[in-house]
């Protein structure tokens, strides 16, 4: 299933619509825009935790930045590497995403959530929890991630 949500959010994303619509697969319904950009977030988060770098680098904008907590800033290149290297911040397997909200002003579009890891390796009872906001942007025909935000949600925080 992350598999085929990966797959369509890239087709979506990447693929300049005719119609303005994309179709959910099977349905034949079409996919509203705040679906696609949920389903464009997912990905991101799907990348990350397969270490899939090819895919990482195709949804970041060129001058991407990433910020976590104000403490540590990347830039495209930094957070594709450091995917890639299995960075501690980067290197969870399992995720949740919860109170996944979308807003969408012109050709740039604001995603937010709470994002939920448990770090590969760790104890299972490990739970960090951030909040998160991720900038998108319509360049070319299609949506790609300008920035992200992580904060740090302390344990038992909402």
């Amino acid at each position: 299933m992350k598999i085929l949500t990966l797959v369509l959010a890239f087709i979506f994303a990447l693929a300049p619509s005719t119609s303005g619509q994309a179709s959910a697969p099977g349905t034949g319904k079409p996919l509203t825009l705040e679906q696609e950009l949920k389903a464009l977030d997912l990905s991101w988060h799907q990348a990350v935790a397969a270490h899939d770098v090819e895919a990482l680098g195709l949804l970041l904008t060129d001058d991407y930045r990433f910020d976590l907590d104000a403490r540590r800033m990347l830039t495209k290149a930094q957070e594709v590497e450091a995917v890639g290297a299995s960075d501690p911040l980067f290197d969870f397997g399992a995720f949740k995403l919860g109170e996944v909200g979308v807003r969408v002003e012109g050709e740039r579009a604001t995603v937010t959530g709470i994002l939920t890891t448990r770090p590969a390796g760790a104890d299972k009872k490990t739970r960090p929890r951030y909040f998160y906001t991720r900038t998108l942007v319509r360049r070319d025909g299609r949506w790609q991630i300008l920035s992200s935000r992580l904060v740090s949600l302390a344990a038992g925080g909402s």
